[in-house]
């Protein structure tokens, strides 16, 4: 049986209906999308519903879904901390500012969204012509109705700048510098003039699970549907897909081949082999020391920490059957013929650094390693000496192949398997059994830093692989697992 660290394995829904793409934020490149409505819409009546999942972690800045950027208004929608007792704008919760001039009034869920590895179907309803002062801003996080964390309400029939003229953004919030949200979002619904609940957008599934649903209703004024799928260009991945024709203009989003490359299909459905929900790097590790590794860019890129340290990657998902193929490189590093470098493969239940050998963790228990200098190592000890295979350095692809029910591993470089390789026929493998015979195992690389920083990039198939992975071997996601 495959595993995955708690993600329940989301089918389609009960209509049959699934997700092909999603838009990748890369807070690093100022990623956001932006629109200036012609006309006002409600000011009163709106639901706003969109698909996350969240990428790099922020403890100093908020990290906004969506926002009214005119300078005067301050009204916005997304992951941070805004309570008095919160430090400012840090933080896992959830919250609204509906602000409109010198009046701001702050909601802020109780529960906080801190699973890397999670989609969350998130619903934000606001009514404020409801009679009952409670039900004026309701947030639904998977189906669920969220408790505020404190009686905060606004008053009846009061106008916020959510559904203005004024300019809109979708990501970040540019009337304060660092808000820029980092993951995914997709299936994203705006609908002027009504105040819906999520049954709208999801449904249960018979297994108790939350499912996206086609929204089927009207969109009104300024509505739009932002489903992501047309990535022709830049320009067509912020098309409206509704029949209001309300498009938005993408702003340091990629679709160029490589680590940019922004179109993903990362969604919350097990859609098919290509697109379900994707592994990731995990930025929440408990033996992380005091200088973490860094990650960024919908956790498909980790920087090193400068310094003599070497700190692993972690993925969000691990395996102890079946067949599965990854790609990652090094964009940058301290790159020499020592072995400083390392990609490979990682136990679930291995540390990602090892104190008592200055962090350089290829040399780790619960680690299968091929280092730049050629080497491989097995669980702390050389298994292959320095030369044995190609040597590596910046920018060449790292192909790693890893078949669980054989017990065997597999890399290469540059479209070239290691040791005259097949994975397809089960030959040419640098290692097979020993520690792989018990365990959960998943993909993983390190950067010694006392050279300057590594910075590591990943895909695990939710953009383009730059190599056709071998035969019976599939990318590492929900429906193949």
């Amino acid at each position: 049986m495959s595993v995955v660290n708690a993600i329940p394995l989301i089918a389609a829904g009960d209509d049959g209906y699934s997700l092909t793409r999603s838009l990748r934020f890369r807070s690093s490149a100022s990623a956001y999308l932006s629109r200036t409505p012609t006309v006002a819409g409600s000011g009163t009546t709106w639901t706003f519903s969109c698909w996350v999942k969240r990428g790099a972690f922020s403890t100093s800045s908020y990290l906004p879904i969506y926002s009214s950027a005119a300078a005067a208004y301050n009204v916005w929608f997304g992951f941070g901390n805004i309570s008095n007792s919160g430090g400012g704008y840090s933080g896992d919760y959830l919250f609204f500012n509906a602000g409109n001039g010198s009046t701001q009034t702050a909601f802020q869920t109780l529960a906080v969204y801190r699973d890397p590895a999670a989609w969350y179907h998130i619903v934000l309803k606001y009514d404020s012509s409801n009679a009952t002062a409670a039900n004026r801003v309701n947030l639904y996080v998977n189906g669920v109705l969220q408790s505020w964390d404190s009686s905060t309400t606004v008053s009846q029939n009061y106008t916020t700048d959510f559904n203005t003229a004024n300019q809109k953004t979708l990501s970040s919030n540019k009337t304060i510098a660092g808000t820029f949200f980092d993951g995914y979002l997709a299936e994203v619904n705006f609908i002027d003039g009504q105040a819906l609940t999520p049954s709208s957008f999801g449904a249960y599934s018979i297994y108790n699970q939350w499912l996206p649903k086609k929204y089927a209703g009207t969109y009104g004024t300024n509505g739009f549907y932002l489903p992501f799928t047309n990535n022709a260009s830049t320009t067509t991945l912020g098309y409206d897909f509704s029949p209001q024709g309300n498009n938005w203009t993408t702003n340091n989003i990629s679709v160029t081949a490589g680590s940019t490359y922004d179109s993903m299909t990362d969604v919350p459905t097990l859609t098919s082999a290509t697109a379900a929900n994707y592994c990731t790097l995990n930025p929440i590790n408990p033996s992380t020391p005091a200088n973490p590794m860094v990650y960024s860019n919908g956790n498909l890129q980790a920087t090193s920490p400068v310094g003599n340290l070497a700190i692993r990657t972690n993925p969000t998902m691990y395996v102890n059957s079946g067949k599965f193929y990854c790609e990652m490189y090094f964009s940058s590093g301290y790159s020499t013929a020592d072995g400083t470098l390392m990609a490979g493969f990682i136990a679930s239940t291995a540390t990602n650094r090892d104190p008592t050998n200055n962090g350089l963790s290829y040399e780790n228990t619960g680690a299968i390693g091929y280092l730049n200098n050629g080497a491989i190592y097995v669980n702390g000890s050389v298994y292959s000496a320095s030369g044995t295979y190609s040597t590596f350095t910046l920018n060449d692809v790292i192909m790693l192949a890893i078949d669980m029910d054989t017990q065997k591993v597999y890399v290469g470089k540059n479209g070239t398997w290691q040791n005259s390789g097949s994975p397809s026929a089960g030959t040419g493998y640098v290692y097979n059994a020993g520690i792989l015979a018990s365990g959960l195992w998943g993909f993983s690389a390190t950067g010694y830093g006392n050279g300057g920083p590594s910075v590591m990039q990943f895909t695990f198939g939710q953009r383009p692989f730059s190599y056709t992975p071998p035969s019976g071997f599939v990318a590492l996601n929900t429906y193949n697992l």
